[in-house]
């Protein structure tokens, strides 16, 4: 078996580390250990949550790590204080079920608090955890007598304490052989309906089949996009097209209008010009007569 982890080296944080880095911790090592679950067996991944969940829980709630972190001085005093780096590792049945009767073990030492609150009451400056963490034996006096007794409940309440997490254990282990033989009935029911394939290989199959779902909609919403970024330079052009089409007819328009505005104007001149030629010519037509009938009248006067 492997040298046991603390709950800090299971969550990757240091010691002092706040209830904000602990949360942060918690879900990074939960997607480290979802992103190796293809190559784990469901049995191990479930342990591995469940020991990620139960440090969690200890280490979220204050008077269970104070509890937790007064253990780990008194019993590991040189690797309390290092800064855990290393991932989670798969432990065995045995190791799950020695985490999870510590894990009452813990709550079985949130108890002590109260003891300590009652301590305090009595007027002594120092509780019984501290006491514990520190090597302090209690002084003699008036409260001499009510700190044995503390004690002596304490040692009481940590036998029976005992007592569950020998029986947790035991049913553990029994949860565990049951869990087992169901599932391996569950496998055998499995391979008469679906074939020799595992719940391992159904689940990969599922995975597989969701990842391509996700491919194919990655790619229709890049389709989509790239048409509608189509469309729209598809429409700037069209836009700049139209926007050089009406400025070319309106260009033709005002050139067509000059040109009909000259072609009036001249027109118009020209009806002046030939308007005054025929004036003048009625007139010299008009002087012409009358210089006729007078040259008439002379003639007819001499005869």
């Amino acid at each position: 078996m492997s040298k046991k982890k603390t709950l800090y080296e299971i969550l990757a944080v240091s010691p002092d580390a706040s209830s904000a880095e602990i949360e942060v911790g918690y879900q990074k090592t939960l997607e480290k250990l979802q992103s190796k679950k293809d190559g784990m067996d469901s049995e191990d991944y479930d342990f591995n949550v469940r020991v990620i969940q139960v440090a969690r829980n200890t280490l979220a709630d204050q008077a269970s790590r104070d509890v937790y972190d007064a253990k780990l001085s008194f019993q590991q005093p040189s690797q309390h204080s290092k800064a855990p780096v290393h991932a989670l590792t798969v432990r065995s049945d045995e190791e799950a079920t020695l985490l999870r009767a510590e894990a009452m073990s813990l709550r079985a030492d949130a108890l002590s608090l109260k003891a300590d609150a009652i301590s305090i009451r009595a007027g002594s400056p120092m509780s019984i955890t501290q006491m514990l963490a520190q090597n302090v034996t209690p002084q003699s006096g008036p409260g001499l007598l009510l700190k044995k007794a503390i004690f002596a409940l304490g040692a009481v309440v940590a036998v029976i304490m005992v007592v569950q997490v020998i029986t947790m254990f035991l049913a553990s282990r029994r949860m565990a052989i049951e869990d087992r033989a169901q599932e391996r009935v569950m496998q055998q029911e499995h391979n008469q309906t679906y074939g020799v394939r595992s719940p391992k290989q159904v689940e990969a199959e599922l995975l597989e089949a969701e990842n391509r779902r996700l491919d194919n909609e990655k790619r229709a919403a890049a389709t989509e996009k790239r048409k509608q970024e189509e469309d729209a330079k598809q429409f700037e052009r069209d836009a700049r097209r139209r926007a050089a089409e009406v400025s070319a007819e309106l260009r033709y328009s005002e050139e067509a209008g000059r040109r009909q505005a000259q072609e009036e104007e001249r027109r118009l001149q020209y009806e002046k010009e030939r308007k005054q030629e025929m004036e003048s010519r009625k007139v010299e037509a008009e002087q012409n007569r009358i210089e006729r009938q007078q040259k008439q009248w002379q003639d007819i006067i001499k005869r």
